[in-house]
């Protein structure tokens, strides 16, 4: 069955660890557009990077100095993603649902992209890269649901977000670079990094899930006692 969802703005939820040091940067970078920038602009230049990493990562096979290409991409994309809304708030134009939705869906599309890219270059085998992409498209969705029910759009977790995410695949990837036989008890560091990774967000998404489900529950049994 379908979620009726009314007609509203929905709010975005955003703290993460470094939220409070990239405001004021990315405050700063968007009034310095010229006027013929516009919000859909970035936007759709951000999904073109994310989109770009795939063929990015592909060359690394051949050259390791490719990396830092993509880490140049990361960096552009960290501006265009993160200041598309921004600019249209600051010209008095928002599209709250549209933006919301758009910026949602392309964010998904350019994961999509950085983990398929790592598992066919020499970083990340495609076991884990697809295993990563698994677990973060299930966290995804189990967020964008419980944003049904409270018009709140969820675009981080714990202190994590995009930036944070940004920032920790540069710096794996640029350690893969100077050391790219770092390996512990015969497996990489990078692939054992990884599957840490993995376990810890995938006890994330159960807690959270599990945390979910009491809550909606609460909600409902408190809504049938009322009747």
């Amino acid at each position: 069955m379908p979620f009726i969802q009314s007609k509203r703005n929905i709010e975005r939820k955003h703290l993460t660890l470094l939220s409070k040091l990239e405001a004021p940067i990315l405050e700063k970078i968007i009034k310095l557009y010229p006027k013929w920038a516009t919000p859909d602009m970035l936007t759709y230049s951000a999904l073109l990077l994310g989109l770009s990493l795939i063929p990015i990562y592909y060359l690394t096979n051949f050259n390791p100095s490719y990396i830092w290409l993509a880490n140049l991409v990361f960096l552009l994309h960290w501006i265009t993603d993160s200041t598309d809304g921004g600019l249209a708030y600051h010209r008095k134009t928002p599209r709250p649902n549209y933006g919301n939705y758009i910026d949602h869906v392309f964010d998904n599309i350019t994961i999509f992209s950085i983990f398929i890219g790592l598992g066919i270059s020499p970083i990340l085998s495609m076991p884990v890269a697809i295993a990563l992409l698994i677990v973060f498209y299930l966290w995804n969705l189990q967020s964008a649901y419980l944003s049904a029910y409270e018009g709140t759009l969820r675009i981080s977790s714990r202190g994590f977000g995009g930036t944070e995410g940004r920032l920790l695949v540069i710096l794996l990837q640029t350690h893969w670079f100077f050391v790219p036989n770092n390996y512990i008890f015969g497996i990489h560091a990078l692939e054992l990094i990884s599957w840490i990774a993995l376990s810890i967000v995938t006890l994330a998404f159960i807690l959270d899930v599990t945390k979910n489900l009491a809550y909606l529950r609460k909600e409902d049994d408190a809504k049938l006692k009322n009747k």
